[in-house]
């Protein structure tokens, strides 16, 4: 089973990734229903408007924040988490906790319905995969292996 949730946080990666790439390749699909949900303005008049090229800029940059973010991800779940650290699981749930469901509460404040749907995708195959390991890195420790100290009184 741990390797299923490895797995799955890895497609939570690679899915985060993507969605990285795509606001710093062409982030216009993905803010057309923020522009509307903030502005009260399609796509097309905020770019008459000028906003657009401000909101792209900002997408952008933190596209390659959130992508840096997943390859560093992806170092910790095939290294320190692999193994069981209890550290790395917690890395984990706190950034997903931040990045998916905060994006969420942000999505939702103005009603940007794409991204509500992106973000919950985001968050369940996170938290689906943390909920599968957790039994393993937070289970019963081994019985110390040291002999009882009997006291010869």
């Amino acid at each position: 089973m741990f390797r299923l949730g490895v797995l799955i946080l890895t497609i939570a990666l690679i899915y985060g990734g993507l969605y990285a790439v795509i606001n710093i390749i062409t982030p216009e699909p993905i803010i057309k229903g923020t522009i509307y949900g903030a502005l009260g303005k399609s796509l097309d008049e905020a770019r008459n408007d000028g906003y657009l090229k401000g909101f792209t800029t900002l997408c952008r940059d933190a596209g390659i924040f959130g992508l840096s973010l997943v390859i560093l991800g992806l170092y910790v779940l095939y290294t320190e988490f692999r193994k069981g650290r209890r550290w790395a699981w917690i890395a984990f749930l706190v950034s997903a906790c931040i990045s998916w469901l905060g994006g969420f509460v942000i999505s939702v404040s103005v009603m940007d319905w794409m991204n509500v749907l992106i973000r919950l995708i985001g968050a369940g195959l996170s938290l689906l995969g943390l909920i599968i390991t957790a039994k393993r890195v937070f289970g019963k420790k081994e019985a110390s292996k040291e002999p009882n100290n009997v006291s010869n009184s």
